[in-house]
């Protein structure tokens, strides 16, 4: 039974619901979804904006016209020690539906996202849009106060549909970003902008399934402008590779550098991370020696990349059922992630690597109930200045449309 629309006042000024401690952390959720004019069943990370103020998207819920709603980018900030709710944008299958992939500032100081579906393309429910977020020129003087939408690239046809992932952005002010499918496999594409306009560039077209059987989930940019991305299984490995694109005055080159073998873990689904010196962190969703999936790092070594494997996650063997989202790094360059059915109640958990010499040392902060603190989290955590950590999970809270959560240190 869909769940009727709550008046918009009750949503926007969302009480925290659920406190519990774990391993000396605070855990609270901090917005509950409806399934109504919030939103319902956020797949993405949350971003920070200025200080208390985060940014994210949910995938239904908002306007019909879509199954279960066409999405929510929505903001929350906060005000007298708790959490204010209010939308930003209600998706429409015309002009793009159903956003995966979780919001970033970018040139302009615009927020640019995507969304999976609607759009004019010919696919069968619309093949997806990059958009951008733009704040009313006289601020909000309102609770209720829409940005204005415009989506910047349409994608037209199954050549190239479904944009799931992280955007990108150079320092020339391009966007980067990737399609799940296009030829059946996936790209990678450049937008660039003229004047009003934006052209769209294939960086990468995964042929004929045999780079990547199943396509790319976003991408990172280095210092350097070199892109990186995964995919779940590859024709140079079952088990998934990482890949790096290289621009050059010809155009761009593509190549695996880490392809997986079953004990380091396989089924890569989150984008890598970078630190300051250029080494990539990344997760697999599944395997391992604890069925968990894993967490690993890749170090540039002059003629190629040196594996480390991190960590092995403990799990129930579950197919998918370790990391989907990216990792985060706090200022002490510690790493932190979420598992979709790790955790001792198999609805998924919070966890810490903390960097001890040359070893890692996990630690488990949270593990979900599928209770009114949520239940699979298909979204990395986000980490503010202070340590805090924050996060979405797409089931899970009092109305099973997911929730926002934040952990205090």
């Amino acid at each position: 039974m869909r769940i009727q629309h709550q008046p918009i006042l009750s949503i926007l000024f969302s009480l925290i619901i659920c406190c519990l401690s774990a391993s000396a952390q605070t855990f609270s959720v901090i917005h509950t979804f409806t399934g109504g004019s919030d939103g319902a069943q956020p797949y993405a990370s949350v971003t920070l904006g200025g200080p208390g103020t985060l940014y994210g998207t949910a995938y239904a819920g908002g306007l019909s016209g879509c199954s279960g709603g066409c999405g929510v980018a929505f903001k929350m900030t906060q005000y007298n020690g708790a959490w204010v709710f209010a939308p930003l944008h209600a998706f429409t299958s015309s002009s793009g539906s159903n956003p995966v992939a979780p919001v970033a500032f970018g040139p302009g100081n615009l927020l640019y996202g995507t969304a999976a579906a609607g759009g004019t393309g010919s696919c069968a429910t619309g093949c997806g849009v990059v958009f951008t977020l733009q704040p009313p020129p006289t601020g909000c003087r309102t609770a209720l106060c829409y940005w204005t939408y415009n989506p910047i690239y349409e994608f037209a046809s199954l050549s190239q549909f479904d944009p799931l992932g992280n955007l990108a952005f150079d320092h020339a002010g391009h966007v980067y970003g990737s399609t799940y499918q296009g030829a059946g496999c996936g790209t990678i594409f450049q937008l660039t902008r003229s004047g009003l306009s934006w052209t769209e560039t294939m960086v990468y077209q995964f042929r004929n399934c045999a780079d990547g059987i199943h396509g790319p989930t976003g991408v990172t940019i280095d210092a350097s402008g070199n892109l990186y991305l995964v995919s779940e299984e590859t024709s140079y490995s079952q088990f998934g590779s990482v890949y790096e694109a290289t621009p050059s005055g010809s155009g761009w080159t593509v190549n695996p550098i880490y392809n997986f073998q079953y004990n380091d873990g396989f089924y890569p689904e989150g984008v890598p991370v970078i630190d300051a010196q250029g080494n990539l962190y990344g997760t697999t969703s599944s395997g391992g020696t604890g069925g968990g999936g894993t967490v690993f790092a890749l170090s540039p070594n002059g003629s190629g990349w040196n594996f480390v494997l991190i960590d092995t996650l403990v799990g129930l063997g579950l197919q998918y059922g370790g990391p989907w989202g990216n990792l985060a790094f706090d200022s002490a360059g510690n790493l932190y992630g979420t598992t979709l059915q790790n955790g001792s109640h198999n609805c998924g958990s919070v966890f810490k690597l903390t960097r001890s010499g040359q070893q890692w040392i996990y630690s488990d902060l949270y593990d979900f109930t599928c209770g009114n603190d949520g239940a699979y989290p298909y979204a990395g955590p986000t980490i503010d200045s202070s340590g805090n950590i924050y996060g979405t999970t797409t089931a899970g809270g009092s109305f099973g449309q997911g929730v926002v959560w934040e952990i205090k240190p």
